[in-house]
């Protein structure tokens, strides 16, 4: 009986607040509904800018950004990374194949880009790939059975050896590839040792590249592989001059020469950057950023014919079932 009194003393000294029963008063279904709208409109806006900003393209989006979640998963933004098996590559190829297409990769540029070669190769191929004697020469796989053809064209430099390259596709149809991957600059830096006037050369190569792109890329998809960091700690010392303020230098003069002629590559760069503890030189990826590569590539290449539903980056978008519409309609309604 003693307690309850003092209950009851205690709730007259602390009564219930004004704005608290006003505030309830004003819980009810139509301001729970409104709340809801605006929600529902706040999200939409929100992606919608999103879109706006970085586009509808999840293959831009894949090529563009994205965030280690955890110390391993890569996540790009906007859309999943599927990840391939032999087995889905091969069938990804065969399925190609059937309808009458023929994949034709071709890789340009240094050691760096001849690295990323060797992987696709290396994970596409049922059989042991011989090493090649003199690192510095061209590269080729072919699997008939796929109608596969994958190559390495030897080029450090952008210089005028690789603007005749690429000018000869526009000469000759049958001598173009369906996918370009190019990019170039560590061996400039160390030929030049970091140089002003060596940097300015690349930036005006670049620009003469940007308009012999511009007539290819109706036919074909041309990617620049932006350069990734360094570990300044682990290079050799005939190679400290690779300085992360010069890939810097040099990934910003690609990107203002060739950001309308062709896609820009940035997301390796990311991955690069987000996880290079094993990178054995300081130079080259290591396993898990070079397989990240590879699987983003073979994510470009593949998820348009492979049917995912699970919002797959480059995917084709499906359209709004009935099931969709109708349940748009009673929520608009309601």
């Amino acid at each position: 009986m003693e307690e309850q009194r003092s209950n009851l003393a205690a709730a007259q000294t602390h009564p219930i607040s004004t704005s608290s029963v006003e505030f309830i008063q004003h819980i009810n279904i139509e301001n729970a509904k409104l709340l809801a709208l605006i929600v529902v409109l706040s999200v939409i806006g929100y992606h919608g800018a999103l879109h706006f900003v970085y586009g509808n393209d999840s293959c831009t989006w894949l090529l563009s950004d994205g965030r280690f979640q955890g110390p391993h998963v890569w996540q790009p933004y906007g859309c999943m990374l599927h990840t391939y098996k032999q087995r889905d590559t091969r069938y990804c190829m065969r399925y190609i194949n059937y309808w009458g297409g023929q994949t034709h990769i071709l890789f340009v540029g240094d050691s760096r880009v001849r690295q990323l070669y060797d992987q696709v190769v290396d994970h596409i191929s049922q059989q042991a790939i011989k090493p090649v004697k003199n690192k510095h020469s061209d590269k080729q796989f072919v699997d008939n059975k796929l109608n596969l053809k994958i190559e390495f064209k030897w080029m450090a430099e952008v210089n005028g050896s690789m603007l005749k390259l690429f000018e000869s596709f526009v000469a000759e149809e049958r001598l173009k590839p369906k996918f370009l991957f190019v990019g170039s600059a560590t061996w400039s830096i160390k030929q030049y040792n970091g140089s002003k006037v060596a940097l300015e050369s690349y930036r005006g190569n670049l620009t003469s590249l940007a308009p012999i792109f511009e007539k290819l890329k109706p036919s074909m998809k041309i990617i620049w592989i932006l350069q990734d960091p360094v570990r300044q700690d682990k290079l050799a010392p005939e190679k400290r001059m690779i300085t992360n303020d010069q890939v810097d230098h040099y990934n910003k003069a690609a990107m203002e020469a060739l950001d309308d002629s062709c896609l820009i590559w940035k997301s390796s760069r990311l991955v690069a950057q987000g996880y290079n503890v094993d990178s054995v030189d300081g130079l080259h990826a290591g396993p898990v950023a070079l397989n990240y590569d590879m699987q983003i590539l073979l994510n470009m290449h593949c998820n348009e014919h492979m049917n995912f539903d699970d919002g797959t980056c480059c995917g084709t978008r499906e359209s709004i079932t009935t099931v969709q519409l109708c349940t748009a309609i009673l929520f608009a309604i309601w």
